[in-house]
């Protein structure tokens, strides 16, 4: 199946997954999920490889009460591919008790996208398609609004702005981290 007619399939599907609570009626607790739409302006790579291209990245993601992490980021990986990476498992951390704005977080899941020549670039890599593992660090620097810097194995670090939002709560009512 090409790339783009995956992408157009697996999107969609996700996003019903994603959203049930826009598309359904449930149950009266607005924060039982919280969403982020993630977005990446900068990668720095650790080696200056001539091939390497302008990474970008945009996601949506979504955490349970019990900071357990979802999601599905779309992008260009460092050869110019279209890629994605499908997180069903993840966890956000909140290391310190007083100051509550610094987090870790973790997401696993499959990732595609690095094909032909590039297919050695990522460990366990079969025909595009190899299981993938995101550290990141993050700050809450406004309520609703964060800073993250995620680690890309060895190779990378990605700079991720995100945006927080809880379906079905209306703009008069306060977000909370």
């Amino acid at each position: 199946m090409p790339v783009s007619k995956a992408l157009r399939f697996l999107f969609p599907v996700f996003l019903f997954k994603l959203y049930p609570a826009c598309l359904f009626a449930y149950e009266a607790d607005t924060q039982a999920w919280r969403y982020a739409m993630v977005l990446s302006p900068l990668t720095w790579h650790r080696n200056d490889d001539p091939e390497h291209a302008q990474v970008w990245l945009a996601g949506l993601e979504r955490q349970s009460a019990d900071r357990a992490l979802q999601g599905l980021s779309v992008f260009s990986n460092s050869f110019g591919q279209p890629s994605f990476f499908l997180y069903p498992w993840g966890k956000v951390h909140r290391p310190m008790r007083r100051e509550n704005s610094l987090y870790v977080k973790w997401a696993a899941g499959l990732l595609y996208g690095y094909r032909g020549r590039f297919e050695d670039k990522v460990p366990f890599n079969q025909n595009g398609f190899s299981p993938g593992l995101i550290l990141g660090l993050g700050w809450d620097f406004k309520p609703g609004y964060q800073a993250q810097l995620n680690l890309l194995g060895t190779s990378a670090v990605m700079f991720t702005l995100n945006v927080r939002f809880s379906p079905g709560r209306s703009a008069s009512q306060p977000r909370g981290r």
